[in-house]
């Protein structure tokens, strides 16, 4: 791991009208070589964090830095040049129905680079044969099952060689026995690739590791900030009761706009 900063959320306050959610004098920092695991509640803020980082939400306290730039300040050239260097997997996966696997994943190669196709395609195909989707390549997404729509994702984020990979709840709706597959493949291509990546899900096994720095969220105040060796020996009571007792704690079972700030 280096020292160098990658992204800073410096004091950073958001109120979202709309959902009710809301993030509150929240800081953090995510080094080169680093990951981060945000854990949390429905409605716990966490939500926020990626729109703020792809800057499609800008802080309304405080500010969110990239390589120690206030993502505010930018034109909108530099963040579409920001944006191809964070490569992104949604919860939906963000698949386009219209277009079959290989042009999907060809897609931010297409708009991001001077490739030539035989060139896509000379950089696509190992990842294809390597996430076990070579004879899937020429079907929509439709005709796929939700771990080969994952996994088509993934590529599609990993290929165009970002240097943070932000990856927004895809895990938890997956078979176990394909998560620890798709696990057991990403994880060697991350580390072989030094991506640092931000990974939001609600439970902390998906991509553990003591190393890994975990943090946890409630009603928009970040509650706390460890490793995975540190959470799981931290008496802290809303980590106790996310990971041990979900129903005696301090954290409320449902979201609610009236008790939302709650801490």
């Amino acid at each position: 791991m280096t020292d160098h900063i990658l992204i800073e959320f410096n004091n950073v306050s958001f109120h979202d009208p709309n959902s009710g959610y809301s993030l509150k004098n929240v800081s953090f920092s995510l080094r080169q070589g680093e990951n981060l695991i945000l854990l949390g509640p429905e409605g716990s803020g966490k939500e926020l964090i990626v729109s703020l980082v792809t800057a499609k939400l800008f802080a309304q306290q405080g500010a969110v830095l990239f390589h120690g730039r206030n993502i505010a300040q930018f034109s909108e050239e530099e963040i579409e040049t920001m944006r191809s260097r964070i490569g992104y997997v949604s919860y939906t996966f963000g698949l386009i129905n219209n277009m079959n696997v290989f042009d999907n994943i060809a897609l931010p190669l297409r708009y991001h680079t001077s490739l030539q196709e035989k060139q896509i395609k000379q950089k696509i195909e190992p990842y294809l044969e390597k996430y076990e989707l070579s004879r899937k390549y020429n079907l929509r997404p439709q005709m796929l099952n939700e771990s080969e729509k994952l996994r088509a994702a993934f590529i599609r984020a990993l290929v165009a060689e970002p240097e943070i990979l932000l990856v927004d709840h895809v895990l938890d709706a997956q078979c176990p026995l394909a998560t620890a597959r798709f696990i057991d493949i990403a994880t060697e291509d991350i580390f072989n690739r030094n991506v640092s990546f931000i990974l939001t899900a609600y439970r902390p096994q998906f991509f553990f590791s003591k190393d890994n720095r975990y943090l946890v969220f409630y009603r928009g105040r970040m509650v706390f900030s460890g490793t995975g060796a540190e959470l799981m020996a931290t008496n802290n009571p809303y980590v106790q009761q996310y990971l041990q007792t979900p129903l005696m704690g301090p954290m409320r079972s449902f979201y609610s706009r009236e008790v939302a700030d709650e801490v």
